[in-house]
């Protein structure tokens, strides 16, 4: 498995695995590009893609859209004056564009839509930046919905830094789980994907890619909605 910091990497990784012989190979993909669709024709070794929808490759992804309308439903239904989404920016099209596109769905099932989408990265550190610059914004009580718990986390330092109390100003969602999430002050609610599965699916579809045995080309890893005590 190979988790690049941009597409070339990527690919250039899968070529030289490809140049050793190995039977088959598993990417954790960080985009869908026509370059990788490109490698997968030209390899011809059985590849499976994990985290993103690879047309004419088979992949398996988390269930994002369906995960995200739960989050947008559960805090549509809720009387918050305003909703602010940090999102991850489209290029990454499971996250940034399907798990939005989900929580926006929800929100709008429920006469809600979100006061601002804030666009960060998968960092902490960018997290921090972004929570700083929206404080001045934000009307309580508010809801802020991150596109990952680690995003969530960066949120967190700030309001406790700057003294907003967490759910009785700010209500805050993650995605993901992380063995912190439960740690954290409150604990904090979020999507939990089954990683135990998607780790038992991926093995077994590669082994059954490398038998020439027919499988799925998009199988969806379930989720669970966890809730706790960030949400007023």
């Amino acid at each position: 498995m190979h988790t690049g910091n941009s597409i070339a990497e990527e690919i250039r990784s899968i070529e030289r695995l490809k140049n050793m012989n190995v039977d088959g190979i598993m990417v954790l993909a960080t985009s869908t590009t026509k370059e990788y669709e490109e490698v997968v024709k030209r390899l011809q070794i059985p590849i499976l893609f994990l985290g993103q929808r690879f047309p004419g490759a088979n992949s398996i992804i988390n269930d994002d859209y369906n995960a995200g309308y739960k989050v947008g439903e559960y805090i549509g239904k809720r009387a918050f004056e305003q909703i602010y989404l940090l999102w991850v920016s489209k290029e990454d099209p499971a996250v940034g564009e399907e798990r939005r596109r989900g929580v926006i769905d929800g929100l709008f099932s429920c006469g809600k839509e979100p006061t601002e989408v804030i666009e960060t990265s998968f960092f902490f550190e960018a997290a921090v930046h972004n929570v700083e610059k929206l404080i001045e914004k934000v009307k309580k009580p508010a809801a802020l919905i991150c596109a990952t718990d680690r995003i969530a986390q960066g949120a967190y330092k700030v309001f406790y830094e700057k003294n907003i109390a967490i759910p009785e100003e700010v209500s805050v969602v993650g995605f993901g789980d992380y063995e912190t999430g439960e740690l954290m002050r409150p604990p904090l609610t979020t999507v939990k994907f089954d990683w135990k599965n998607w780790g038992e699916s991926s093995a077994e579809t590669m082994l059954q890619m490398i038998q020439e045995k027919p499988v799925s080309q998009i199988q969806v890893n379930p989720y669970e909605f966890i809730e706790r005590e960030s949400v007023r």
